[in-house]
């Protein structure tokens, strides 16, 4: 697994590979609110990778699902 680059702007650039996903998807993905998402990434469990074309917060998608799987 590549690790991810920090830019120093509050958000890291994903590992080459990263499946990127916006909260709502993060959420469906592992059965949980969008909520849940948004709290794990302000307490520092998962990063926030970016933002899509949208303006969308996106999420590592094997990154949340990890952490998910701490929270069973």
């Amino acid at each position: 697994m590549t690790q991810a680059h920090h830019t120093g702007r509050g958000v890291v650039e994903p590992p080459a590979r990263a499946v990127l996903v916006d909260t709502n998807a993060a959420a469906a993905a592992v059965g949980r609110r969008p909520v849940t998402i948004r709290q794990w990434a302000n307490r520092g469990h998962i990063r926030r990778v970016g933002h899509d074309h949208l303006g969308r917060v996106t999420y590592d998608l094997d990154e949340v699902m990890r952490t998910a799987q701490k929270f069973v």
